[in-house]
């Protein structure tokens, strides 16, 4: 399955970029009153909830609609290997726990038109100053409008993990993976799991895999061909592991002897999900504050966000 590497990246780029600030101009509440500047208070409830006091009277909140959970598969080929796998045609499928979410910062107060309180905050900015010193701004955009999947590992970092909610592994040769199941623990150790894409490249004309998000220490415990995933050590990346096209893996045989496997990727279950939520359909009465961490929706992107409204309110309007 290809990847649009345009579209990822373009998703992050907006996810995570930060809008400069060049001059003190004007926003609503100093239009109306120039000589009062608008000021902000953040207020952190939780790490992820936060309440944006306006010295004006309105008020605005981080808050997020979330979506009913589902158990997307992921499809892994077995392309190469030093194994001692048997050398025969299998697929091994992942079974992954999600949590949908759209994230927002709405308003939660607006004296002035009550109409817009849960509404998507938006942002105008100033696109063209005249000789006269006029400003023309831009078209009403939103502020934070993100949607999410949680099916990475940041449960397993932050809280404890239910049966329901783990990772489930299985091979339709259900003892294909055995030789690299050790046998007193029952654990299949993973040293590095790296997802890759296939990247062109320009001085050898060819396409090179290259790795994008690894994930270290992974432990999955073994029962009855079924493969839970227990814990990670760490996790590193930009792009959520199984969005690539292919997977490697650095593990261990069963007599502890390093070896490799790579694994051809189909996630186009998982990608579906993404692709069923509209961002531009949020539900006011579901509209809550944020609970949990994802990819694109969690403590450093809203921290992020907060920086940027602060910045927002010396130069651009807020309606």
């Amino acid at each position: 399955m290809k990847i649009s590497l345009k579209l990822l990246f373009l998703g992050l780029f907006l996810a995570n970029s930060v809008f400069a600030s060049e001059e003190a101009t004007s926003n609503l509440n100093s239009q109306k009153n120039p000589e009062k500047k608008l000021t902000l208070e953040a207020i952190w409830k939780t790490p992820l909830h936060a309440i944006l006091k306006f010295s004006d009277g309105r008020e605005a909140q981080f808050l997020a609609e979330e979506f009913d959970s589902q158990k997307p598969v992921v499809k892994l080929v077995p392309t190469e290997t030093n194994c001692p796998l048997q050398k025969t045609a299998v697929t091994c499928s992942i079974e992954i726990p999600t949590r949908s979410q759209v994230g927002a910062l709405v308003w939660t107060q607006y004296p002035d038109q009550p109409q817009k309180i849960g509404q998507v905050v938006k942002r105008r900015y100033v696109i063209q100053v005249d000789s006269n010193g006029q400003k023309t701004f831009s078209k009403a955009e939103d502020v934070f409008l993100n949607s999410d999947i949680s099916y990475e590992l940041t449960t397993y970092k932050n809280q404890a993990v239910t049966e329901n909610e783990k990772w489930k592994m299985t091979c339709d040769l259900k003892d294909f993976l055995k030789p690299l199941v050790s046998t007193h623990k029952k654990e299949l150790k993973v040293y590095t799991m790296a997802g890759e894409i296939s990247f062109s490249n320009n001085e050898t004309g060819g396409n090179e895999n290259r790795s994008f998000q690894m994930m270290e220490d992974v432990i999955f415990h073994e029962k009855s061909g079924t493969y839970s995933l227990e814990s990670i050590g760490n996790l590193m990346g930009f792009i959520p592991l199984l969005l690539g096209q292919n997977l490697h893996w650095v593990t261990q045989s069963a007599d502890n002897q390093f070896c490799e496997v790579s694994f051809s990727v189909n996630n186009s279950q998982l990608v579906q999900i993404q692709s069923t939520i509209d961002v531009n359909s949020l539900n006011p009465k579901k509209l809550k504050p944020i609970e949990w961490s994802g990819f694109l929706i969690n403590q450093k992107t809203i921290q992020m966000k907060v920086r940027q409204v602060e910045m927002m309110i010396a130069n651009e309007i807020l309606e």
